[in-house]
């Protein structure tokens, strides 16, 4: 069995890659491509909806959005550390479907498509003061957010370290 990476060497692996993602992505098959690019306007508009609903439901919380995240080296390296994290629990579908829009709950270290997402799990209750991108514990003021990043649409609570690195500082969607 694998030990689990840390918080920190997954940031710096997805550093790394990065700097090579248009090397990456031209490895890509051109038909992937196309789905890839298909699941990423799909997954906007999920984020778009989000924020609808986020804004009409808690209209005191001040939320904003929508936000397209991230285009910036360093706050995608942040996201796709705390997502990388994730990928152990990916339901099914998206192992065996070709590319589709997919939703990454960071407080439930799951990947899953639209369906399986729409099943209702909690997080552990023991998990309440972690932040959800890095894993830091006993954090007391969160910063929650909903982004899309290609096929992806992300969301959880950020501590404020993290929200800052994410951009997102004073801000979620």
């Amino acid at each position: 069995m694998s030990r689990r990476l840390s918080f920190d060497e997954r940031l710096e692996w997805t550093r790394r890659l990065a700097d090579r993602r248009h090397e990456l992505l031209d490895r890509v098959p051109l038909h992937e491509r196309d789905q890839i690019a298909a699941a990423a306007v799909s997954t906007r508009n999920l984020v778009d909806l989000a924020a609808i609903e986020m804004r009409a439901r808690q209209p005191e919380r001040g939320w904003h959005g929508p936000i397209e995240r991230p285009s910036e080296s360093e706050p995608m390296a942040v996201l796709a550390a705390a997502v990388l994290d994730c990928l152990e629990r990916t339901c099914v579908h998206l192992r065996r479907e070709g590319p589709q829009p997919a939703v990454v709950s960071l407080p439930l270290r799951r990947v899953d498509c639209r369906r399986c997402a729409a099943t209702v799990r909690r997080p552990p209750a023991g998990d309440s003061d972690r932040c959800d991108v890095c894993g830091q514990r006993g954090v007391i003021t969160f910063v929650p957010f909903v982004c899309g990043s290609g096929p992806l649409l992300v969301l959880g609570d950020a501590c404020p370290s993290c929200a800052s690195r994410l951009r997102l500082s004073g801000a979620a969607a």
